[in-house]
């Protein structure tokens, strides 16, 4: 297990001593992409990595069991979700014949992809080698000027690898918490479980 940690975050592996977790320090922020590119020289090119988020707490098990299986089978795994309200999301962009082609971020989106309303949940599991292959590939000319963790998405479309999108039916299995509204928020829906 590998952990990537950003400014500020010196209090986490403080706080969890856990022998079995190697910490890695993201001393720029420069986007997802580049968050698990500092994690990835940890990580053996014949593993499968799971990229989970430490500030979505309700993920269920079996939905990533769900999600390593799929990716086990030689494809990028990922987990979607289906928003009334897509706002701050990236979104799915899937083809004529239903499969994902690539993932929009909000703010590269146009009109037509802004009204999409499956999302990206930023889940996912692929084999190591290739995702080292895709990231290192990975360019920042985006309207945040990062690098993308969903470009990743578009490079398996174009080499033929198959991309299985598991939707997720309870949109709180994969929410985050950013503030104390989403926290609470999340808590009763635990407390609901």
């Amino acid at each position: 297990v590998a952990v990537v940690y950003g400014h500020g975050g010196e209090q986490v592996p403080a706080a969890i001593a856990v022998p079995e977790i190697r910490w890695v320090l993201q001393q720029q922020q420069l986007g997802t992409g580049h968050a698990v590119m500092q994690a990835l020289p940890l990580i053996p090119d014949d593993h499968l990595v799971l990229i989970l988020y430490g500030d979505v707490p309700l993920i269920r098990s079996e939905t990533l069991r769900r999600l390593v299986e799929d990716a086990s089978r030689g494809a990028l795994a990922l987990l979607t979700v289906k928003l009334v309200d897509p706002i701050g999301y990236g979104r799915i962009v899937r083809g004529e014949d239903g499969a994902v082609r690539r993932i929009v971020e909000q703010k590269d989106a146009s009109v037509a992809e802004l009204a999409i309303n499956e999302c990206n949940t930023g889940l996912l599991a692929a084999p190591a080698a290739r995702l080292k292959q895709w990231l290192g590939r990975l360019r920042n000319d985006n309207a945040q000027g990062e690098y993308y963790l969903t470009d990743a998405v578009g490079m398996a479309v174009a080499e033929g690898l198959p991309v299985q999108a598991i939707v997720v039916n309870d949109a709180d299995e994969v929410a985050g918490v950013n503030d104390r509204a989403q926290l609470a928020a999340l808590e009763r829906a635990l407390q609901g479980r």
